[in-house]
């Protein structure tokens, strides 16, 4: 797909990496795009991309390595090389005034009450307030208190009488013949040892792949399949984004831009996948982690 223009995407941007001095071995260090396709961009040769959405990520990533403003150039290729998404555009709603809507209008057969005349005589108000008056009702009569009985102080004296006599009785009996005080043995107790609450076990580590991919420059595009054959993602990753994938049988993993990403199989780091081309799909299995 090469360009006819004078002032090409690819003239654009060597010009501009001629300008900050640096190399196409610099830039492809920085963005980790082969430094053979980067020649190929600049001769406005696409065909090493493999498809416009590829080419649109490498040039937007070229760009902000050379200093050059991402928007123009990514605006340049589509002008070129055909347009991109079309941007969504939206309109602002007016606002509501209460104030300037319209009332409704009234009844025909209603008739439209006049105000009071200026001569009616005021209505007289109460000024005066009752205070509240508060009524303390009585609680229950109290019983009459009744004169002490001479027989409950006959009963109390005939008591006292009793309790002298049994303490002298005890006083003057011999020592010898008092029996031994034989105490009735106090209750013993058995306390029950109190239940020991069962511990649930912890449950059982993940058993399966799990891959993680940074991207680490740029841009890419991923498409993650599990075990099942359902796709689980699809889209496009930047410069920064970590995303995390797990199953209990195997992930299927196709990148759109293999140089400017970064794998980790159950968290060990395997690098850049190792497929010999910018567009390719690796599978990665249970046992290929840890490994």
């Amino acid at each position: 797909m090469p360009s006819d223009k004078s002032t090409s995407v690819g003239a654009m941007l060597r010009a501009a990496r001629e300008q900050q001095g640096l190399s196409v071995n610099d830039v492809a260090e920085h963005t980790r795009i082969r430094s053979a396709l980067i020649r190929e961009i600049e001769s406005d040769n696409f065909f090493g991309c493999g498809d416009t959405f590829y080419a649109r990520g490498h040039v937007r990533s070229i760009a902000v390595t050379v200093g050059l403003d991402p928007g123009v150039a990514v605006a340049e290729f589509d002008a070129a090389h055909g347009p991109s998404v079309p941007e969504l555009v939206t309109e602002w709603l007016p606002a509501y005034d209460p104030v300037k809507a319209k009332a409704p209008p009234r009844a025909s057969g209603r008739k439209r009450a006049h105000p009071p005349s200026r001569h009616a005589p005021p209505v007289a108000a109460a000024t005066a307030r009752t205070a509240p008056t508060i009524v303390q009702t009585a609680g229950p009569p109290r019983p009459p208190r009744s004169s002490p009985s001479w027989k409950s102080a006959v009963t109390a004296a005939a008591f006292v009488v009793a309790l002298l006599a049994g303490a002298s009785f005890l006083i003057s009996y011999p020592e010898s013949s008092r029996q031994p005080n034989t105490a009735a043995p106090l209750p013993t107790f058995t306390l029950s040892p109190e239940p020991v609450p069962s511990i649930s076990p912890s449950p059982e580590p993940f058993v399966g792949v799990n891959v993680q991919i940074r991207v680490t420059t740029g841009s890419t595009y991923v498409k993650v399949t599990n075990g099942s054959g359902i796709t689980i993602f699809e889209g496009e990753l930047r410069g920064g984004d970590v995303k995390d994938f797990s199953d209990p049988k195997q992930l299927v993993v196709r990148f759109g831009n293999t140089p400017v990403v970064r794998v980790f199989v159950n968290g060990v780091n395997k690098g850049t996948p190792n497929c010999g081309a910018v567009v390719c799909t690796e599978t990665y299995k249970l046992d290929e982690g840890g490994g």
